[in-house]
């Protein structure tokens, strides 16, 4: 039996939600006969597949529009069956049936972190299945406010001290070391966020194997390999700790106290952000060693005080570590600035750091190693990049990518004009010295992708004056780039 939702618009009415376009809704003017519609009363209503939803919508001053759809959990799932169908579906009813389930959010319970995720799943279905159409914007603009809202009110019982980050890609070689150091930690407050990033090696059967072994383990999964940053960004999303910790899968948390220590010290300070020290590891040489700039020596006058940016003269500035491990950040502070890393390319810690540190307001440094970095890992991104077999690179200009993003985050930061001169040192020697290292293959895409970021610098950015700060070298090779004279 077919059940009618009927939704007036009424001028009158106190309890209205202003939808844009003219149209608005009053809550829960429904007949289902039943006094009250809940959240969970659609999706029962509409769970089974062979049942059939007419929905009757009344517009403000214009004609009823009428439509029809298999369920309203079928709706959930593929928002893109509207604009296939013939039936009516413009963006103010679209709008109509996602403020039904913003009205009735608060009807949206999960008991389990499992849940959560899994909820998070399919909103991210709903996303993907409107993809490259119209109307995306607008349903995942929805989407995220109602997972958003839905996790905080799961995090009001459920919040733990630290998540955990880890993206995992073909590392079976390293991935139990790694979790063994996590889950040999003296403090137990935490939860362990993995992404398999379609490893195609026995990554996912070892971390599977930990899952059964702890409940405070969660293992999601990309369909295809999308890079360390779409993992970090993922796991973020599902991220329910006070705090994030942002570690390799083929690394070490060095100290068994370590998550206690940075816990505490974050806590009793209100961080936004701590930095600590880091070892090195060579996978080759199975050497252990420390480094200037692992030790973040550079901020060793600000070791156990409270600091922000701008406390760093512009010198210095740049010479700060930026990797993402070798630090601990609150999740509400991230999840205030919009913080994420940029996808698609090897450099994501650069702009993720800078992002975060200009908006940072409470920052502290610790004299203490917390973090086993492993490098020269042959089979690994950054050791891959100075491969000597001839191939095109397809990282290759990630380091324009990179430079972009710098100069949007420095200008629309307001911070610009104080690190302006060693910003455009930086960016134009970035280009310069990529574009000669780079092989023949790359070379020319390189080039076309570097004098579009050079002219952008120039029309979006204005900063060509700003050039005269630079080397004599670089200011020339700038212009040539622009003007094709580039020997």
């Amino acid at each position: 039996m077919s059940s009618i939702i009927k939704l007036s618009a009424d001028d009158n009415s106190k309890d209205m939600l202003d939808l844009s376009d003219n149209l608005v809704i009053k809550r829960n003017l429904f007949d289902l006969n039943q006094d009250t519609l809940t959240y969970i009363d659609i999706i029962k209503l509409l769970i089974d597949i062979d049942s059939v939803c007419s929905i009757q919508v009344t517009y403000n001053h214009e004609p009823n529009a009428f439509f029809r759809m298999h369920t309203f959990y079928d709706f959930l799932r593929h928002l893109d069956l509207l604009k296939r169908s013939s039936v009516m579906c413009d963006d103010r009813l679209l709008r109509t049936l996602l403020n039904l389930l913003v009205i009735n959010i608060e009807n949206i319970h999960v008991s389990s972190k499992k849940e959560l995720i899994q909820l998070g799943i399919h909103i991210e279905q709903i996303s993907d299945a409107y993809n490259q159409r119209s109307n995306y914007e607008l349903v995942n603009k929805y989407m995220t406010i109602i997972f958003k809202r839905v996790r905080q009110k799961y995090m009001k019982n459920n919040l733990v001290n630290i998540s955990v980050i880890i993206p995992v890609y073909n590392v079976a070689e390293y991935i139990s070391e790694c979790l063994e150091s996590i889950y040999n930690q003296t403090f137990k407050n935490f939860e362990v966020i993995c992404v398999d990033d379609a490893s195609t090696d026995n990554s996912m059967k070892i971390l599977k194997k930990y899952k059964n072994k702890h409940e405070n383990m969660y293992i999601l999964k990309n369909s295809i390999n999308s890079g360390v940053s779409i993992a970090r960004n993922k796991a973020m999303k599902y991220a329910t700790g006070k705090y994030i910790l942002f570690v390799d899968p083929d690394d070490l948390v060095y100290n068994r106290q370590a998550f206690e220590n940075l816990y505490k010290i974050s806590e009793n300070n209100n961080l936004d952000m701590l930095l600590f020290k880091s070892y090195e590891y060579d996978d080759i040489t199975k050497q252990q060693s420390t480094s200037k700039y692992n030790d973040i020596q550079i901020l060793d006058e600000f070791i156990n005080t409270i600091f922000k940016y701008d406390d760093i003269n512009e010198h210095d500035f740049f010479g700060i570590n930026v990797t993402v491990w070798s630090k601990i950040y609150n999740r509400e502070f991230l999840e205030d600035i919009n913080a994420s890393f940029i996808p698609g390319i090897i450099h994501q810690d650069n702009g993720f750091f800078y992002h975060v540190f200009i908006k940072a307001r409470r920052v502290s440094f610790i004299d203490a190693y917390y973090y086993n970095y492993r490098v020269n890992r042959r089979n690994s991104a950054m050791y891959n990049l100075s491969s000597e077999k001839p191939q095109v690179n397809k990282h290759a200009t990630d380091i324009l990518v990179l430079c972009d993003n710098m100069l949007n985050t420095f200008i629309t930061g307001n911070v610009y004009d104080k690190y302006k001169k060693y910003l455009l040192i930086r960016i134009t020697n970035y280009a310069k010295n990529r574009y000669y290292s780079t092989s023949e293959y790359d070379r020319p895409r390189f080039y076309s992708m570097m004098k579009e970021l050079f002219n952008k610098m120039i029309t979006k950015y204005k900063v060509y004056d700003d050039l005269s700060l630079v080397s004599y070298e670089n200011k020339k090779f700038f212009d040539d780039v622009l003007n094709d004279t580039l020997n």
